[in-house]
């Protein structure tokens, strides 16, 4: 639920200068971290990243959730 609707207002994100300095940091340091790694750590590190987003979506639907359903 949560994933369907940043998906939906990911264009809010965009407008924020923030949000943008954040991921342009993120992207180039994982591009750095990775330069030298071989395929299998290459590998390793993008599950890595994968899990580390699922585990945020979970928190985030859980705080999303608390926050609906708050008397």
């Amino acid at each position: 639920m949560v994933d369907d609707k940043v998906e939906e207002h990911i264009n809010d994100l965009l407008d924020i200068k923030d949000y943008l300095e954040l991921n342009h940091k993120f992207n180039k340091l994982t591009l750095e971290l990775t330069s030298n790694f071989s395929s299998e750590e290459r590998q390793k590190f993008y599950e890595y990243q994968k899990i580390d987003l699922e585990l945020s979506s979970y928190q985030s639907s859980l705080a999303y959730y608390i926050a609906l359903n708050k008397k």
